[in-house]
């Protein structure tokens, strides 16, 4: 083997070790937080790594609750369609009103906790969500985004039920 082609394996085995060093660094220092039992709490607001909409407003085009056109199980089964569609997520809960995705970035791993919440008030399905980093100081405007997708998804969706 030719001293240079001996170089580039060992430069491609040093990046790969680093890479995963790196991607076990950031998975030990992000544990999954436990939303089974409860609802997270509000983004603090001054959270560039926080989004949502609903009872969490914060950093999206929507701050009020999405309503949804059918019932709380349509609602909750129209969004897991769309978790279940991500390129990378993995739905850790849901039951009847909650559901907790886990929606990992496709080079260095992070995870960003998706939270969404369905509930009735007066008639109306109303939609809330959060979507937050677990670490870091800003999500590069993933997590707004993310949620934009999630509204367009509930709002493109009919439903044959009407009202919850």
């Amino acid at each position: 083997m030719s001293p240079a082609l001996r170089l580039n394996w060992r430069f491609f085995f040093a990046s790969l070790s680093i890479w995963l060093l790196a991607i076990a660094m950031i998975k030990i220092a992000s544990p999954a937080p436990d939303y089974s039992t409860n609802l997270p709490g509000s983004c603090p607001l001054d959270s560039q790594n926080c989004a949502g909409f609903g009872i969490w407003g914060h950093r999206t085009n929507h701050p009020e609750p999405v309503p949804y056109s059918g019932s709380i199980e349509d609602a909750i089964s129209t969004a897991m369609d769309w978790a279940i569609k991500l390129d990378r997520a993995t739905i850790l809960h849901s039951n009847d009103t909650n559901i907790h995705v886990v929606d990992t970035s496709l080079l260095l791993r992070f995870d960003d906790d998706v939270f969404i919440h369905v509930e009735c008030l007066d008639g109306t399905t109303l939609v809330h969500a959060r979507s937050s980093s677990r670490i870091g100081v800003s999500d590069l405007n993933v997590n707004p985004n993310r949620l934009d997708t999630l509204v367009a998804h509930l709002e493109s969706t009919k439903s044959d039920s009407r009202g919850c």
